[in-house]
């Protein structure tokens, strides 16, 4: 009961970091809507299950709705995959072509290639597990300015969990975040973001 205390603060604590997050970046947000977020983001390059992908080779010319997170997450992880996967299947045929959905891991001392390959994909088929090394992660998520913290667990096989921001990042064909989708956004709501992102051409 004291760990899912706790769990349950730090899922609240997230949430509203993660709307602070969200107002802070789109304060700075470019008046050209057309040149989207350009304050934060950028390029990186992961590990896949099918190797490296980076954002402006294997993932240039697609809309990517990017989020960090890490797959033992009991309760934020499931409901933001969960929207976004509901928006994505809410997009056409060929829309849906268009967009690559991907999971970067924060988690990598648990989260191996193969287990984010199937964690990722139980959400929505062909969504891209990613992560890499302690250091990358910490520099990619920086980028993003995604926060994350690791928090022990005492008395649980867990060991520990991870607090962590939790938004939706949608990156444009360019490789430049187009707009950011919060924690509890509905996937009607991320499904204009990402259709947005697809005509901004």
């Amino acid at each position: 009961m004291k760990n899912n205390r706790f769990i349950f603060i730090g899922i609240i604590a997230v949430v509203a970091l993660s709307v602070g997050i969200l107002a802070s970046l789109l304060a700075n947000r470019q008046v050209d809507k057309r040149q989207g977020i350009t304050s934060i983001g950028g390029d990186f390059t992961l590990q896949s299950s099918h190797g490296p992908v980076t954002l402006s080779k294997e993932l240039r010319g697609k809309v990517v709705p990017l989020y960090f997170g890490f797959a033992s997450c009991p309760d934020v992880c499931p409901t933001s995959l969960n929207i976004l996967a509901t928006a994505l299947r809410q997009l056409s045929e060929e829309e849906q072509r268009q967009t690559q959905p991907v999971f970067v891991s924060v988690d990598p001392e648990r989260d191996d290639i193969e287990k984010l390959n199937l964690y990722a994909d139980t959400f929505y088929p062909g969504m891209l597990g990613l992560t890499a090394d302690l250091e990358t992660i910490k520099e990619v998520a920086w980028r993003y300015r995604a926060i994350y913290k690791k928090v022990p667990l005492e008395d649980s096989a867990m060991g520990y969990t991870i607090d962590h921001s939790s938004i939706i990042y949608v990156i444009g064909r360019d490789g430049v975040i187009q707009s950011l989708a919060q924690h509890g956004t509905t996937p009607a709501e991320v499904t204009a973001k990402i259709k947005a992102a697809l005509s901004n051409t």
